[in-house]
């Protein structure tokens, strides 16, 4: 059984799913769970009793969580059930309360792949890329790599892996791959023998972004190269405002290069009281209805008069509306700490957090 690193923790699949699997998760993850067998049969394009065969192949495929010292496993999916013309899919209940809101998301786009190339590529490249990542593969080396052993001819090969591969991976996943075609010898007339590939995070050119500005408003820093970044490297893992806190820490004998990380550690464990209670990435249609969502979310831990502190929620309302020039949110009280981005589109990645 193979591991695999997600942002929370680490999954193992007893075998990777299969397309139709993956389809069958999509259908169930997406809400819908009751199905008319016509719709299904006409859906995978195969006889009702094959379509149950593959379903209880399904069931028997295991997965294992594990996050620090807790270890889960179980089913994906548990059953189902057929009533005349009626089939029901049972996504497991475990499985669903026991993955955190990163690693389920995680998982959720995994599912969303439509390749198997591409679920290889993101396990095992985008995964473990945190920014930016450049590598020269061999053909032989990338075929390897996402498992593929036919198509000789490289007009082949690109047209029914790679263009697919990047079409995959930039539609279901937060990251964008390039690729360079790279001929033997550099002559125009040589064959290709290798791919250059490029794998950036989507958020990079945001970070990228919010490196400048905050760069912008200091000096304490060597090389402005290096210190961007550094600068952009951090804001995967750290928010704006923590870094900004984090370069007020430094003293004038302190550069960012080496010395923000340390200082923005310190900030973060003065956030460690708080815990992810909610997150989502969802599109909303107004920022009204986002202010909504985050209230109603919070009333369901919050029983003080957060809800009801005109200055707090107006506040809010202020801040939320700045995301259309700003991008990014954080508010924080005693017992609540909010983190909203705004990926443009109406779309919104939320994280609230409770003491």
């Amino acid at each position: 059984m193979k591991n695999f690193n997600f942002s929370s923790g680490e999954i193992s699949f007893s075998s990777l799913p299969t397309k139709l699997e993956r389809e069958i998760f999509r259908l169930i993850i997406g809400g819908q769970n009751t199905f008319t067998t016509d719709k299904l049969i006409e859906k995978f394009g195969v006889p009702l009793e094959k379509l149950l065969l593959l379903i209880e192949k399904f069931q028997k495929k295991i997965i294992i969580y594990r996050e620090e010292d807790r270890i889960i496993s179980g089913n994906i999916i548990t059953g189902y059930e057929k009533n005349g013309d009626t089939l029901t899919l049972h996504l497991s209940e475990n499985f669903k309360r026991s993955l955190s809101g990163d690693t389920f998301s995680d998982f959720k786009i995994l599912f969303n792949l439509t390749e198997e190339t591409a679920m290889r590529f993101y396990l095992e490249v985008c995964k473990k890329t945190s920014s930016i990542f450049e590598t020269t593969l061999s053909l032989e080396e990338i075929k390897d790599l996402l498992h593929v052993d036919k198509y000789d001819r490289f007009y082949d090969f690109e047209r029914f892996v790679l263009k697919k591969l990047k079409v995959d991976i930039e539609e279901s996943t937060p990251y964008i791959l390039s690729y360079e075609k790279v001929k033997s010898g550099g002559f125009q007339n040589s064959k290709i023998s290798h791919v250059k590939i490029i794998v950036t995070k989507k958020s990079y050119y945001e970070n990228s972004a919010s490196a400048i500005e905050l760069l912008g408003g200091t000096k304490l820093y060597t090389n402005s190269n290096l210190a961007l970044l550094a600068i952009i490297e951090l804001l995967e893992k750290y928010s704006k405002e923590e870094l900004l806190r984090g370069i007020a820490l430094l003293s004038d004998k302190e550069t960012i290069e080496v010395n923000l990380r340390e200082k923005a550690n310190i900030i973060k464990k003065q956030s460690e009281d708080f815990k992810l209670i909610y997150h989502t990435r969802e599109t909303f249609s107004n920022i009204l209805k986002l202010q909504n969502k985050i209230f109603k979310e919070i009333k369901k831990f919050e029983t003080s008069e957060f809800l009801y502190d005109e200055f707090v929620t107006s506040n809010i309302l202020k801040k939320l509306y700045r995301l259309i020039s700003e991008k990014e949110l954080n508010f924080e009280n005693a017992k609540v700490k909010l983190q909203i981005k705004s990926f443009g589109n109406k779309e919104y990645e939320v994280k609230i957090f409770s003491k």
